[in-house]
């Protein structure tokens, strides 16, 4: 089949269509009389209709009372459970003799709030993101924060060395 003999056939089609589409369809002038419901059946859907609203808002009063939501998507740790909680006696004890402290320094205002790391030179070198009485301060291994020389910078905690070679360590919360 050559070019023109498919463009010959292709408009035969579109003309046959065309003319098909174009004339309407003889309708016949045949009216059929519209059946009215019985009475009985239209009083029966009625009272199942009732019968159902009633139940459904039954259904509704039930749930609205309040229950504690199984799951909390804002947490990620589960609640304890309930049962599992249970009761030991009790077995008096004589009360513990009260400790003396020694002299304990008081704990510094250093608080570590993040650990960054870059890589440089093929390694991982890490900055410590600490919060001090100064405000902010970053710091690498080996630098300065206040009174404190960073000594090393761990994952999740920094060690801390004072001048008189006591050490803190500092973890994340």
């Amino acid at each position: 089949m050559n070019w023109k003999s498919t463009a010959i056939v292709s408009s035969a089609t579109v003309m046959a269509t065309w003319f098909r589409m174009s004339t309407p369809a003889p309708t016949p002038a045949v009216s059929v009389p519209p059946v009215p419901p019985p009475a009985a059946s239209v009083v029966a859907a009625s009272a199942d209709i009732a019968q159902q609203a009633a139940r459904l808002e039954a259904n509704l009063r039930a749930q609205a009372e309040y229950r504690e939501p199984s799951r909390n998507p804002f947490r990620f740790t589960t609640p304890p459970s309930r049962a599992l909680v249970r009761t030991v006696p009790s077995i008096d004890v004589a009360p513990p003799s009260p400790v003396v402290a020694a002299d304990v320094a008081p704990s510094p205002a250093v608080r570590l709030e993040g650990i960054a790391s870059d890589e440089a030179n093929g390694g991982m070198v890490r900055t410590a993101i600490l919060t001090t009485a100064a405000g902010l301060q970053l710091a690498r291994e080996g630098e300065m924060v206040g009174e404190y020389r960073v000594t090393k910078i761990e994952e999740e905690s920094v060690e801390l060395t004072a001048a008189d070679g006591t050490t803190l360590a500092v973890a994340l919360k």
